[in-house]
């Protein structure tokens, strides 16, 4: 007789089959025949039980028919070739496979990597957009290849609607610090040409304080980690024990992350508005530097420079048993940069390399006013902002990134908690309680292998709020000034080695 565990799983198989046969079945029908017949013949089976008014009824048969005559109208236009329907949902893009750095030779293969077939004309444009949602590629100058430069955890949303709680507001920064140059002297022939890199640009523009970087010396010490260890009961009260330094390095390390991404993300969209707008030209691109004579000098990196370093970061992650080089950072920094800093040392005779950013604007583009290229409705140019006005430009900027460096915490952890084990085992037992109804999350856990247990630990209630605090105080400058006084103050403790 078989074993009881084995039945269950048995069962357990056939019925998820039937469920996921009839989700099939309801797609296949909805992409055959529309999804308003599908919701349709959902409310003829309901009707019976819904008591409606004879207006309700007629209410629903209206909409019913708009929608239908809707839906033959897109497909007429369709079919002429007039309409094109731009793939956008969620589902539709598998980057389950698609690795950081990965090079593919063309176009066509990359899509072939990806199951989707490769579009033409303004049909591969829409399909370019919707890639960019889930990952960031760049093609090789001079040939077909294209590089896979970063894969997003989950979907951005359409264009850059993502940034815009934060996009205006860096725009104007962003004008304003070149109008400082162009005060400064620093044009040439009526022109400012500023070269930059994302941590630069961040700090010039002070969208996050000092304390974000880990102010302190080079062996660590009076660094904001330390800081924060230090006034752990304070800022932290909630957590249960003071001893738990390395949960909150692993959630220092991923409040980083998740920061950088967030603010480089969005300068990215301020410079390409700004460059739509015919306001500046922007070039992104790497740079190497190398030391000659007691000289460091800048050096542009190639395309092909590029390709083997993304090689090189692939390397060196599989090496130290990490996906990709975003995941080797997250949880061995230290010991991923030593091993990048000496391999592009061996390979390239680099000291360092950085992603650099060049913006070039006319004198004439710098004085247009602000509400020419913004949605707000500042109508002088950036050269001319009161003290108040960027102060309520800045503390916008803060507050809306604070915002959303909270809300994807709070994903991070609900995406954890919906693949958590005791929560698939609730789920499995209140969809199939004539199986399972008898039987605990642990029993259940145990009899279907779901191993998975863990992943609630990194990323759950304690982990949201210490996200919370730390966008609270890393971000901000005021708050810097704040830990500064704090740290100038209080005796130094030395508790990371």
């Amino acid at each position: 007789m078989p074993k009881k565990e084995e039945i269950l799983k048995k069962k357990q198989a056939e019925f998820d089959l039937q469920i996921l046969q009839s989700f099939a079945d309801r797609n296949r029908f909805a992409n055959e025949h529309g999804e308003h017949l599908v919701h349709f013949i959902d409310y003829l089976r309901l009707s019976p039980y819904l008591n409606e008014t004879d207006e309700e009824k007629n209410g629903f048969a209206y909409l019913f028919n708009l929608t239908d005559q809707l839906y033959r109208a897109k497909n007429n236009l369709k079919q002429s070739g007039i309409y094109v329907d731009q793939p956008l949902r969620d589902w539709e893009i598998d980057t389950s496979r698609l690795n950081v750095g990965d090079v593919f030779p063309n176009y066509k293969s990359l899509c072939e990597h990806l199951g989707q077939e490769a579009k033409k004309g303004n049909q591969r444009k829409l399909q370019q957009e919707m890639f960019q949602r889930y990952f960031d590629f760049e093609k090789v100058e001079g040939s077909q290849q294209i590089v896979i430069m970063d894969v997003y955890p989950e979907p951005t949303e359409k264009t850059n609607f993502r940034n815009t709680k934060f996009i205006n507001q860096i725009k104007v920064l962003i004008m304003w610090l070149l109008c400082e140059e162009y005060h400064n002297g620093k044009g040439e022939n009526g022109i400012i040409t500023y070269n930059t890199s994302n941590s630069n640009l961040m700090n010039k523009l002070n969208l996050v304080n000092f304390y974000f970087w880990g102010k302190g010396n080079s062996s660590g010490k009076h660094s904001s980690l330390n800081y924060f260890l230090k006034t752990y009961p304070q800022l932290f009260s909630y957590d249960s024990s003071i001893s738990d330094s390395d949960s909150f390095l692993w959630n220092s390390r991923v409040f980083f992350n998740i920061t950088m991404d967030r603010i480089k993300d969005a300068i990215k969209s301020a410079l390409k508005s700004l460059q739509l707008d015919d306001i500046i030209s922007y070039e992104p691109g790497y740079m190497a530097i190398v030391k000659s004579d007691n000289r460091y000098t800048k050096i542009p990196v190639t395309e092909e420079e590029k390709a083997i370093l993304k090689e090189i970061r692939k390397d060196i992650a599989l090496a130290m048993g990490y996906k990709n080089s975003r995941h080797a950072c997250l949880y061995n920094p230290d010991e991923f940069n030593r091993q990048f800093s000496h391999e592009i040392m061996e390979r390239f005779g680099w000291e360092c390399v950085y992603f650099n950013i060049k913006i070039s604007v006319t004198a004439k583009n710098l004085f247009r006013e602000i509400n020419s290229y913004t949605a707000l409705s500042i109508d002088h140019s950036a050269a001319y902002m009161s003290v108040d006005e960027l102060s309520d430009i800045h503390d916008t900027y803060e507050k809306n990134m604070i915002d959303a460096i909270n809300e994807c915490a709070f994903s991070y952890f609900k995406k954890a908690e919906n693949e958590n084990a005791e929560h698939q085992a609730a789920a499995i037992r209140d969809n199939n309680e004539e199986v399972f109804g008898e039987f605990t999350e642990q029993e259940i856990i145990e009899m279907l292998e779901l191993t998975n247990k863990g992943k609630s630990i990194k990323y759950n209630e304690k982990f949201v709020e210490r996200m919370r605090v730390l966008a609270k105080t890393m971000i901000p400058i005021e708050s810097g000034h704040e830990i500064e006084i704090v740290m100038n103050s209080a005796p130094y403790v030395d508790i990371i080695e």
